[in-house]
């Protein structure tokens, strides 16, 4: 698949999996996490925040992707200068939708909590680590929109490993970044045995941090395993055995993150979600043209407002409709997201257009 082809399967699993992440917060801010004393059962996106993990999987992979197509990649294109102007651009790429977020749930937590002017000037000030996304550094307090860190963790992570992949491609991606990703899985595993944990402080660095660059690396690894894949020349047969082992992967994914096994299992959902972003960006399976719709491609653009705007309703519903049974306040939130993100997604793109002959001066 070239460079600029969106790939149609993933732009839906991108809208599926900030679905599963909205759940998961919706559950967990307004009735609790389910409860696992009696054992396995089905609990709806139960580790629905493992959603996160495909986002830096696929934000490895398309990392690399942008590294292995670049029209400069050229010895005389100063090393720092490529780095600045990558991470620079996506920055500046989420500023116009976090603006938006930012001013909508501050003035919704300011109503919900009925704070008083002191504690909105403090609020804001504490803020600015976060609003400039290097709260994961370890810098400031917790933002507004916590949930912000994935953002944060990922332009950190992409700001050390972007410089080593674009210096070296080969070197990195087939030695450094699978045994950076083992090493730190490795330890993660065996020291707290789950992924998970957004806020433990580990000394140097959050671990959420090394979760990131684990995952990273293993997009990474992906985008190249692909392109061993691309060439390869498989039979009718083969190819509805790869297509019904892609779609077990997603299945499979899916189906666990429904019940309630212990944290470590949460590795295991990992490696399902590296085997099927190989197989759906491979272009080996049948079906690849059934996703390539404008449909597709929106469900996947509203991903990333889903993600970021919901905690907007999860601070109001409980504040206004708090009278409510549980279950329907948590009704309420999913759907006034998926309202709120659509219009957001459009007021941000307007936004966008707006900014940019500025922020190309």
């Amino acid at each position: 698949m070239s460079k600029q082809q969106k790939n149609g399967k993933i732009e839906l699993l991108r809208f599926l999996f900030s679905i599963g992440i909205l759940y998961f917060h919706i559950q967990k801010y307004i009735s609790g996490e389910a409860l696992t004393e009696k054992g396995i059962h089905f609990s709806p996106f139960y580790f629905g925040s493992m959603g996160v993990e495909f986002f830096f999987v696929l934000s490895g992979f398309l990392m690399a992707a942008s590294v292995f197509y670049a029209k400069d990649r050229r010895e005389d294109v100063p090393l720092g200068s490529a780095t600045f102007c990558y991470i620079k651009n996506k920055f500046v790429s989420l500023i116009p939708m976090r603006v938006i977020v930012f001013v909508l749930l501050f003035a919704a937590t300011v109503f919900a909590e009925s704070w008083n002017i002191v504690t909105i000037i403090k609020k804001l000030i504490s803020c600015i680590p976060g609003f400039l996304l290097v709260q994961m550094s370890g810098l400031g307090g917790q933002y507004i929109n916590h949930i912000e860190w994935y953002l944060s963790a990922m332009l950190i992570g992409m700001f050390m490993l972007y410089p080593l992949l674009r210096k070296n491609f080969d070197v990195f991606s087939k030695i450094v970044a699978p045994l950076v990703a083992v090493l730190i899985l490795g330890y993660m595993y065996r020291n707290y045995g789950r992924l998970t944990n957004v806020t433990s402080w580990e000394g140097l660095c959050y671990r959420s941090m090394l979760r990131c660059i684990a995952e990273l690396c293993i997009g990474v690894v992906c985008f190249t395993i692909c392109q061993y894949l691309k060439d390869a020349k498989l039979s009718v047969i083969q190819r509805i055995a790869f297509t019904c082992f892609e779609a077990l992967c997603w299945v499979v994914i899916f189906a666990m993150m429904m019940l309630t096994f212990s944290r470590k299992y949460e590795f295991y959902i990992l490696i399902f979600i590296t085997v099927g972003v190989i197989c759906s960006f491979s272009n080996l399976s049948y079906g690849a043209k059934l996703f390539q719709n404008k449909l597709c491609f929106y469900l996947g653009k509203l991903s990333l407002p889903i993600y970021l705007c919901q905690l907007i309703p999860i601070a109001l519903v409980p504040a206004c409709l708090g009278f409510l049974p549980v279950q329907q306040q948590m009704l309420v939130c999913f759907a006034a997201t998926m309202v709120l993100a659509v219009a957001i997604f459009h007021a941000s793109t307007a936004l966008s257009k707006i900014m940019k002959p500025h922020t190309a001066e």
